[in-house]
């Protein structure tokens, strides 16, 4: 969905050596931001960002996830 919207070249991902990672990062955008995709909600741990949020304080980080699935899924 991503793809749809950015150039791929834009679109990044994040891992650093201990396996913090967060899945799409796009941060050449006039405004920034991040997604880490989950399952479900109930997987969704924002304290385990904390070294993402640390290193980019300008680029926001948001959550998106599958269940439980509502009709705002694809405005997460």
């Amino acid at each position: 969905m991503l793809a749809d919207h950015y150039d791929m070249d834009g679109i990044n991902y994040w891992r650093t050596a201990d396996r913090n990672e967060v899945d799409f990062v796009l941060p050449d955008l006039e405004q920034p931001f991040a997604v880490e995709i989950k399952y479900s909600d109930s997987a969704v741990k924002p304290s385990k960002y904390k070294k993402f949020m640390e290193n980019y304080p300008e680029i926001p980080l948001n959550f998106a996830w599958m269940e439980p699935f509502d009709e705002i899924f694809f405005r997460r």
